[in-house]
């Protein structure tokens, strides 16, 4: 299947799919092939603009439409597809460092806490910290392999020494068998899981932020830009495809990526 050979994640996948079962029942009685920018964009406005879907909802349409007419080849290519509204960029919400001691410090159970440690000194985002596997920790490289990230990119990040403590603490209580985080009944821990152990650390650190997991990471990047690190290690360490991305913690500098300290060591966490 197209999706799958070029990479698109699940959920893009299944957010494709459903976007353009929709897109078809509309046009129940014409070709796509047959389908003009007229009736393209009244469908665009109608179902789309009119009722009040994000930005970033229509432009994943608009990017399953043109997926789909790239996959049926260039004669399908003829039809324009309006153009695409732009998103607000707002500033992502972090924490301070004194508020992440806070939110590292306040669990007991090992297990929740190596998690937090993970997602911020690596700079994870939830679906990679549950991906990791026994098999891409890489203790002699100091390294733990990110695999199909978003956009199903891979990536190396580089792991504190403190960490690795943590760690050699937690598999010394836990005995995962295939993934460093496993739900009670084995198999990958859950990204509900994720967020509730971080809602429950919020609370327990007196945080009083509507903020997500995503924080954390955003708190990373934002304490590596404090530290002076140039924005293209940041931009690898993130994962991200442009510098477009990372932009927001821009601050030149240039550092050596495996020399990289991550901010974690800067911490009074125990």
């Amino acid at each position: 299947m197209y999706l799958d050979e070029n990479r698109y994640s699940t959920r893009t996948r299944e957010a494709y799919l459903s976007m353009m079962d929709f897109f078809f029942r509309y046009f129940s009685d014409k070709d796509p092939m047959e389908i003009s920018n007229s009736e393209m964009s009244r469908f665009i406005y109608e179902f789309i603009i009119k009722l009040g879907y994000s930005a970033s909802y229509q432009n994943q349409m608009i990017s399953a439409i043109k997926t789909y007419y790239s996959m049926m080849g260039e004669n399908a290519l003829n039809i324009e597809v309006p153009g695409r509204p732009r998103r607000t960029r707002s500033l992502p919400k972090t924490f301070s460092k004194e508020e992440v001691v806070r939110i590292l410090n306040s669990s007991g159970n090992i297990k929740h806490k190596l998690l937090l440690w993970i997602i911020y000194s690596c700079g994870l985002r939830r679906s990679e910290v549950t991906n990791i596997k026994l098999k891409d920790i890489d203790r002699n490289r100091s390294i733990i392999h990110i695999r199909e990230g978003k956009g199903m990119v891979d990536r190396i990040v580089p792991v504190s020494e403190k960490v690795w403590h943590k760690v050699d603490e937690y598999l010394a209580g836990y005995s995962p068998r295939e993934y460093l985080f496993e739900g009670q009944t084995g198999g990958r821990y859950s990204s509900e899981s994720v967020y509730r152990v971080f809602k429950s650390a919020l609370v327990k650190a007196g945080i009083r932020k509507d903020v997500g997991v995503h924080s954390l990471r955003h708190s990373y990047a934002t304490h590596l830009h404090e530290n002076g690190l140039d924005i293209k290690y940041i931009q690898e360490l993130l994962g991200h495809k442009s510098t477009r991305t990372t932009e927001i913690y821009t601050h030149v500098s240039r550092r050596n990526l495996i020399a990289v300290r991550s901010p974690i060591e800067d911490l009074d966490v125990k």
